[in-house]
């Protein structure tokens, strides 16, 4: 699994940087290259002067390649809970301009692909950084969780809302969960449970995420919610 990015504006019509102290080169993108103000691009490589101006001496030119050199860009990374789960290696490509000619305006762009390697049990907000190296700047990836179709995370703990019958919920009911491992965990509820009521909660040990560092894992919590019979 890919994901793009590109180092140029997004802005509409003029293609110039955005107006504001902050300037934005990293931003996702499709793969039309967008337009770029190349006066701004330029003065932001020479360290905030004017084009207009090139009588730079040895200490401006060594400050602005510092300030080029240190910074980093950040992006987040959308990962599923299967990624974190089984730590998975997410691809993600960045196009960047790394020269321009100052007479013509020709770029020449360079693509680099980053493998971000996840760690079983990584969270929302975990940072992977890449130092700059080879004329591209240095990333910071930030994980992001994505939204599961039908378990939610707390913490290392995974819960699973569960709508039973009233039958169910006086019988006891036999449930079958995928987890984001791969494993399809058999849940029983046992007769001493019963009857069971809405908003009850069932953990199952061990089901949960994995613990970064491991070898442990959170729990899982079934959450139990009594379905309104429907009138024939």
């Amino acid at each position: 699994q890919s994901e793009f990015f590109t180092f140029f504006n997004e802005g509409g019509g003029g293609g110039g940087m955005p107006r504001g102290s902050r300037s934005t080169f990293g931003s996702f993108a499709s793969d039309n290259i967008q337009n770029l103000d190349l006066s701004e691009f330029l003065r932001q490589m020479m360290g905030g002067h004017s084009r207009s101006s090139f009588g730079f001496d040895a200490s401006e030119r060594k400050s602005s390649a510092a300030r080029k050199k240190s910074h980093y860009y950040t992006r987040n990374v959308s990962c599923s809970l299967e990624d974190l789960a089984l730590g998975r290696t997410k691809k993600l490509k960045v196009k960047h301009p790394v020269s321009v000619n100052p007479w013509t305006g020709e770029q020449q762009i360079e693509s680099r692909v980053y493998d971000v390697k996840l760690n079983k049990g990584w969270k929302a907000g975990t940072k992977v950084k890449f130092p700059s190296s080879g004329g591209f700047p240095g990333m910071i990836f930030v994980i992001q969780e994505k939204e599961h179709r039908f378990l939610s995370r707390e913490g290392n703990d995974l819960i699973y809302s569960c709508t039973i019958s009233q039958k169910q919920a006086i019988k006891g009911a036999k449930l079958k969960i995928p987890l984001p491992d791969g494993e399809l965990l058999s849940v029983t509820t046992s007769p001493d449970i019963l009857p069971i009521i809405d908003g009850q909660n069932l953990v199952v040990p061990d089901k949960g995420m994995p613990i970064k560092g491991g070898p442990g894992r959170g729990n899982l919590k079934i959450v139990f919610a009594i379905g309104v019979p429907v009138d024939k």
